[in-house]
C-alpha cells in the first residue's frame, strides 16, 4: 500500500449494497482506477461548495470529489445519502479534512471513468495516521492566477482578460475587488499578488490573467469534466501542474448548463474556484469562495438553515459589482488569524461566572487605543463552542447586510475553521441570550463614540462584582494565574469597583511614568493607565499601588495591569507616611445627574469644605500632601488626588 511520507490516510471501506457487480468486473474497474490515478491505491477527499445563484435555495451545497495527484483531475465521489451525511459530519468535526484525507481504493468502489461510486449500506470505516497539515497562506503575499476560458464552440464570458484582472485584482482602478477586500479585512496582513516565482509573462493576457481554450463544450459538460478539462489545459500552457507558484487558481467561463444552480464553486482547502457568468466579478463571491479555499464552511442564520447568516460572507449575503464590504462572523474571524491579539477565550462551563467586557467591531481592529478585544470565545467544555462579536458597521464592515451595530453570537464545533457555523442570536442594547444557566446581555451600545462600543456581560449562577482590589503589594503586584486583566477591563473596573460612581463616557490613556502602578481616576471621566512592572518603567513603587483582578480566573488571559483604585479604604502590611481617607465621611458623592445637579436644602458645601471632602471622602485611595479639586458637570462634588510619590 503505497500512501506517501507524511500523508493521513483515511482507509475507506465503502461496502457494495446494489451495483452486483461481478468479482471480476469490480477487480477490472479497481484496476482502471488505480490506473487512472497513476498507479496509486488512494485519492485525495476534497469538499466541494457551492455559493448559491438564488439564495433563498436550500439545496445540499456540500459535496466531496477525490482528486489525483498525477493528473490534478478532480473526480466526483457518489454516495448513498446515509454515507453522505456521515461523511459531512466527520468533515463538520474535523475527523476528515479536506485535501489531507485520503480515500482507499478497494473492491467495493466502482469508476466509470467519470465518477467514483460507493453504493455501500455500512457507513465508511476510518483509520487514521499523524500527518502535517497543508498550508493555508492568510498572511503576507499570496499569489492567484484568474483563467479566461473559451470553449470548443467559442464560447467565453464578454469581458476582455484585463477587465477580468481589474474586478478581481484592481488593476485598472475598480473600487472594491477580491484584492482591496480580502487587504481591508486583514488590515493589510494578506496581500493578493500577480507576481509569481514562475515567469509566466508570455502566457499572460492582461496582469494575472490567462486565457485557455478546452476541446469540449460548456452546453453538454458537468462541471467536473469542464474543471478538469481547465487544469489540463491551464497546465499544458504553463508547463507545470497546479497549482504550482499559485496559491488559488479561479476559472472564469461564461455560463452553466448542466447541473446548474450554482453562481460559483470552490474546493475547501484547496487551491481551485470556479465562476458562471457574472459572479467573478461580484466581490462578496470572490470572498465567498477564496474563504472555502481558506478552508471556511458555510455560515446560517437563525433559521438554522446553512446558508442564512447575512453577518457573514460565508452566508451569501451580497451580489454586485464593487458592493462587498464586509467581511465574516466571530467564528471564521477567531479562526482566521487576523485579530489573534484581540480576541480571548471565556470558560462558562464552569458554575460561577462574573464576566463584564467592553469590545469593539473588527471595523475598528486598527483603531483601538484602549487595546479592546473583538471576539469573544465561549469555552463550552464540549464539542461545541460559541463566538461573540460587535457587528460594527463602518468601514471594511459598511455594507453588512443584517444586525448592523448589534452584538452577535455564533455557534460551531471545536473544528472551527471548517465547521458550519449557525446565529445564535442578535443583540440590541438591552437585550439578552441564555444558554445552559449562562446569560449574556449587551449592556450598553454606543455608536456615537470612535470606536463605536459594545458592553457585555457573560453571568452564570450568583451575581457578583467580577472584580476585586488586592491590598498594597499583595501577591507581590501579580495576579494570580488566569486572573489578570486587560487595560480595557482596568477601565470596567473603575466603573465596578471604583469609586462607588459611574464615570463619563469618555475614558482616555496616557502613560504618566510618575504616578503609582495601575489605573486611577482623573477629572471624573479620565483613566490613566501605567504597566505595573517597574523593570518596564512607569512605576515608582510596587508596593504603593492597589492591583486589580478577576475573582474567577480565564483561560487566555492578557497582560496583568494594576491599579490605584480601591472602592474601600484597604488596610496596607505597614504603616505608611500617606493619609488614608475615612470611613465614616461627613460627605457623600451623588451620582450623574442626581438631585438635578443641587444639593437638597441645607447639604450644600463651601468650596473648603469640597477640598476637604477630597482628602476625607476620596476615592478610597491614599491621598499625599495636596488635593486637585475639580468641579465637574457629571458630579456634585468629583474629589481626585495627587501623586504619591516615594
Amino acid at each position: 500500500m503505497r500512501l506517501g511520507k507524511g500523508v493521513l490516510a483515511f482507509f475507506v471501506a465503502l461496502r457494495c449494497v446494489g451495483a452486483n457487480l461481478s468479482k471480476n468486473g469490480s477487480r477490472k474497474q479497481l484496476r482502471d482506477l488505480k490506473s487512472t490515478f497513476g498507479g496509486d491505491n488512494y485519492c485525495t477527499i476534497v469538499a466541494l461548495s457551492d455559493a448559491l445563484v438564488n439564495v433563498d435555495e436550500h439545496y445540499d451545497v456540500t459535496s466531496f470529489s477525490c482528486v489525483t495527484e498525477s493528473s490534478n483531475y478532480f473526480y466526483p465521489i457518489k454516495l448513498a445519502s446515509t454515507e453522505e451525511e456521515y461523511m459531512t459530519g466527520l468533515l463538520d468535526s474535523g475527523s476528515i479534512i479536506s485535501n489531507e484525507s485520503t480515500l482507499i481504493i478497494d473492491e467495493d468502489i466502482s469508476f466509470d471513468g467519470h465518477t467514483i461510486t460507493s453504493t455501500g449500506t455500512h457507513h465508511p470505516n476510518f483509520q487514521t495516521r499523524n500527518t502535517s497539515p497543508r498550508r493555508r497562506l492568510e498572511e503576507g503575499n499570496k499569489p492567484i492566477l484568474a483563467v479566461k476560458v473559451t470553449d470548443i464552440n467559442g464560447l467565453a464570458h464578454s469581458d476582455s482578460a484585463a477587465m477580468i484582472g481589474d474586478n478581481i485584482f484592481g488593476t485598472n482602478n475598480d473600487l472594491v475587488n477580491l484584492k482591496s477586500q480580502m487587504a481591508a479585512c486583514s488590515f493589510g496582513q494578506l496581500n493578493i499578488v500577480t507576481e509569481y516565482t514562475e515567469d509566466i509573462s508570455e502566457h499572460e493576457a492582461a496582469p494575472g490573467v490567462i486565457e485557455v481554450t478546452i476541446p469540449i463544450g460548456l452546453t453538454v459538460n458537468d462541471r467536473y469534466a469542464i474543471h478538469n478539462a481547465i487544469t489540463t489545459a491551464v497546465q499544458t500552457k504553463l508547463g507545470f501542474n497546479l497549482p504550482g507558484p499559485f496559491e488559488q487558481v479561479m476559472y472564469v467561463i461564461e455560463k452553466c448548463y448542466v447541473g446548474c444552480g450554482w453562481a460559483a464553486y470552490a474546493y475547501v482547502n484547496s487551491w481551485m474556484s470556479v465562476y458562471q457568468g457574472d459572479n467573478y466579478k461580484q466581490v462578496a463571491v470572490q470572498m465567498h469562495e477564496i474563504g472555502h479555499n481558506f478552508g471556511f464552511s458555510h455560515s446560517g442564520g437563525l433559521d438554522g438553515q446553512t446558508y442564512t447568516d447575512h453577518t457573514c460572507l460565508m452566508g451569501n449575503p451580497l451580489y454586485g459589482d464593487d458592493v462587498g464590504r464586509m467581511c465574516f462572523n466571530p467564528a471564521k474571524n477567531w479562526a482566521i488569524g487576523w485579530y489573534d491579539s484581540r480576541k480571548i477565550e471565556v470558560d462558562i462551563s464552569q458554575n460561577y461566572l462574573s464576566h463584564n467586557e467592553t469590545i469593539i467591531g473588527i471595523a475598528d481592529f486598527d483603531n483601538n487605543p484602549q487595546e479592546r478585544n473583538v471576539i469573544i470565545k465561549l469555552e463550552t467544555g464540549t464539542s461545541y463552542d460559541y463566538f461573540v462579536g460587535f457587528n460594527r458597521a463602518i468601514g471594511v464592515n459598511s455594507e453588512n447586510d443584517a444586525a448592523d451595530d448589534e452584538v452577535t453570537i455564533i455557534l460551531t464545533s471545536h473544528n472551527v475553521a471548517y465547521s458550519q457555523s449557525y446565529l445564535q442570536a442578535t443583540l440590541q442594547e438591552g437585550e439578552s441570550w441564555t444558554i445552559n444557566g449562562v446569560t449574556l446581555t449587551a449592556e450598553e451600545i454606543d455608536i456615537s463614540t470612535n470606536p463605536g462600543t459594545a458592553r457585555v456581560s457573560i453571568m452564570k449562577g450568583e451575581t457578583l462584582a467580577p472584580f476585586e482590589m488586592y491590598a498594597d503589594g499583595e501577591g507581590g503586584g501579580v495576579c494570580a494565574p488566569g486572573k489578570a486583566v486587560t487595560q480595557g477591563e482596568c477601565f470596567d473596573a473603575v466603573h465596578e469597583v471604583g469609586v462607588g460612581m459611574t464615570l463619563g463616557d469618555i475614558l482616555y490613556s496616557h502613560n504618566w511614568d510618575w504616578t503609582p502602578c495601575g489605573c486611577f481616576i482623573y477629572n471624573d471621566s479620565v483613566v490613566a493607565y501605567n504597566p505595573k512592572d517597574p523593570a518596564n518603567g512607569g512605576c515608582l513603587a510596587p508596593t504603593s499601588c492597589n492591583l486589580v483582578c478577576r475573582k474567577i480566573a480565564t483561560t487566555l488571559a492578557p497582560t496583568p495591569v494594576s491599579t490605584t483604585l480601591a472602592p474601600t479604604p484597604v488596610p496596607t502590611a505597614a504603616p505608611t507616611t500617606t493619609l488614608t481617607p475615612t470611613i465614616d465621611s461627613d460627605f457623600e458623592m451623588k451620582a450623574r445627574g442626581e438631585g438635578g445637579g443641587i444639593c437638597e436644602s441645607g447639604k450644600a458645601v463651601t468650596e473648603e469644605e469640597c477640598l476637604d471632602a477630597a482628602l476625607n471622602f476620596g476615592a478610597g485611595m491614599n491621598v499625599y500632601l495636596s488635593c486637585l479639586l475639580v468641579i465637574g458637570t457629571s458630579h456634585l462634588v468629583v474629589v481626585l488626588f495627587t501623586m504619591n510619590i516615594l
